[in-house]
């Protein structure tokens, strides 16, 4: 687990395998499926990033909406909810989070 951890910090991926009718097995630092991404070590680390920088961009993208002091504050909290915040916790009940990356959550809710 050390040398995969070192391996995958330093940016260096097992070589690809052959399978039989020269087909091969390529290896990748991570990759996207389901809409989630996975990496080697299974860490939340990347998933969380782009989460929160898809909750910023919608965030940037709503400024107006949110700028705005014509609309009551109630329709806002509900916005929020159903814009930024369902982007960020998009599958976050399967995430195993550290004290780090619980604290990027909370520092972009608040």
């Amino acid at each position: 687990l050390k040398e995969a951890r070192l391996n995958y910090h330093n940016n260096k991926l097992p070589n690809d395998l052959q399978l039989p009718n020269n087909k091969k097995v390529h290896f990748l630092k991570n990759f996207k499926y389901l809409g989630s991404i996975i990496t080697p070590l299974l860490i939340e680390d990347a998933e969380i990033d782009t989460r929160i920088k898809k909750a910023k961009s919608i965030m940037g993208a709503s400024k107006h909406f949110f700028d705005n002091k014509d609309i009551d504050k109630r329709i806002k909290a509900e916005i929020y909810i159903a814009g930024p915040l369902n982007a960020l916790l998009w599958c976050c009940e399967t995430w195993n989070l550290t004290k780090n990356n619980l604290n990027k959550i909370m520092s972009f809710h608040h």
